[in-house]
């Protein structure tokens, strides 16, 4: 049965449900990555280039994600996307990331796949109880990520996975360097995206915070945390 996991405009198709086209996008992406591994579905969005396989491995689920193949006619995107996942490999990669490459004038990802994300607020009332610990956690792994010089470039609610009880930030890079400057998160910011820079996840964070204390249990946060959130996206 298809399902809508990984935010609201994506779904879940089982191999036996992806159309010709689709599964020539899913077969162009398993050999461009050399990944192994079982197909057993993959992500569906409106755009039909952007198709992405779920692959078993062992007993775990992982995803493979491509750039938009007309990024390649963009040197300078192209170029600063490969730095972003350069970056983001120097040291210690976030939670879930395992590889990436470039093929083909696309770069690409591959991480665990993660069946919930935060992308409405049924889950986020959901998961109320941990709201605190989220909020701490953001704070800390971003502000770390920042003195490395490691941005995500689009922070949102429907970047965040749940593994457990624990939050993962995922795909970074992708939407900051697709052109398309218009999902949550941009408003004051446009097409000065690039390069990315801290005050661009400092903005995106912000928004996420609020939205996350606006449903949080009344009283759990005290007035200092609206005024530091309130800074972030002033």
């Amino acid at each position: 049965m298809d399902q809508m996991p990984e935010g609201s405009l994506f779904r879940l198709v089982s191999v036996e449900n992806l159309t010709e086209p689709q599964r020539r996008c899913v077969d162009r992406c398993m050999a461009l990555s050399r990944t192994s591994g079982v197909l057993v579905s993959a992500l569906v969005s409106p755009d039909p280039w952007d198709v992405r396989p779920v692959l078993l491995e062992g007993d775990r689920l992982y995803l493979l994600r491509f750039s938009n193949p007309g990024l390649a006619l963009e040197k300078d995107r192209m170029r600063s996307l490969g730095m972003c996942h350069e970056r983001l490999f120097q040291g210690l990669p976030p939670p879930g990331t395992v590889s990436y490459g470039e093929a083909a004038g696309q770069h690409w990802l591959k991480r665990k796949y993660y069946p919930e994300v935060l992308n409405d607020d049924a889950t986020i009332k959901a998961k109320k109880a941990n709201t605190r610990v989220f909020v701490v956690y953001f704070v800390f792994f971003f502000f770390f990520f920042f003195a490395q010089g490691r941005h995500h470039g689009h922070l949102t609610l429907s970047n965040i996975a749940i593994e457990g009880d624990a939050p993962v930030m995922l795909d970074f890079g992708f939407y900051a360097h697709s052109g398309r400057m218009t999902a949550e998160g941009w408003a004051t910011e446009g097409d000065r995206v690039l390069p990315l820079r801290a005050s661009i996840d400092i903005f995106g964070l912000g928004l996420m915070l609020k939205r996350l204390m606006s449903l949080a249990e009344v009283g759990e946060f005290s007035g200092g945390s609206d005024q530091f959130v309130s800074r972030m996206i002033a």
